[in-house]
């Protein structure tokens, strides 16, 4: 049985909304956007010159949108990443970049914009969650779980950070009381009641699977680590 907490879309949307919400770093914070990710994914195949096997703006399965929607989405796609890629200094701009990246599922590419904001403003909490946002989305929770601890040090009422340490603990079956913990300091923080309702409902369900089977229910969901 898989946990709904831990289903990779759910989890996902859930941290990203958390993230845009708490620590500004933003993460599918657009409602406009995020319904328009076919526009979006061709756009970014458009601003990257990777357009082999993607779909075009003017796709069907973009056929809601106007025409000036779409050359919108395209034009200021392609206006975040050419900025960011012209100005290597500009952490905003690198931030802006992966979010492109972020949104639209394609984690691995988000990193270089990452890791050259994280170069150029190590103590910047936002460079951190986001390092651990993406490695979360590509199912490398050990390393989410350094990134997190580093954007949390950093700003310590962190909740985007926190929460997803929180899901990382969850989803590899270690550091339970911790998490418990951590859920705790989240609700102290009021963080939204059904947040951290849900938050310990997969946590009790983990821990049950752990008393009944020996073993996560974690174990026999090796597909949900990987997004496509």
């Amino acid at each position: 049985m898989k946990l709904s907490y831990l289903n990779k879309r759910f989890t996902v949307v859930l941290v990203s909304v958390i993230l845009g919400l708490f620590i500004g770093f933003k993460i599918a914070n657009s409602q406009y956007r995020s319904e328009k990710g076919i526009s979006l994914r061709s756009a970014v195949a458009h601003a990257t010159g990777q357009m082999a096997g993607a779909q075009s703006v003017n796709s069907s399965s973009s056929q809601n949108l106007t025409p000036e929607q779409r050359n919108q989405i395209l034009n200021e796609t392609r206006a975040i990443i050419d900025k960011a890629n012209k100005n290597p200094q500009d952490v905003e701009a690198q931030l802006a970049a992966a979010d492109q990246f972020l949104e639209i599922g394609r984690a691995q590419e988000s990193l270089q914009f990452l890791e050259q904001a994280y170069k150029v403003r190590p103590d910047d909490p936002r460079t951190s969650a986001g390092m651990g946002m993406a490695y979360f989305m590509m199912g490398r929770f050990d390393e989410t779980i350094d990134w997190s601890k580093r954007s949390i040090a950093i700003e310590n009422k962190n909740p985007g950070a926190t929460f997803l340490l929180i899901a990382s603990y969850i989803r590899t079956n270690k550091n339970l009381e911790e998490a418990e913990r951590l859920i705790n300091k989240l609700e102290s923080e009021n963080m939204k009641p059904e947040l951290i309702a849900r938050a310990r409902e997969e946590l009790k369900a983990v821990r049950s699977s752990n008393t009944g089977r020996g073993r996560s229910a974690l174990d026999h969901a090796p597909e949900d680590s990987k997004l496509k």
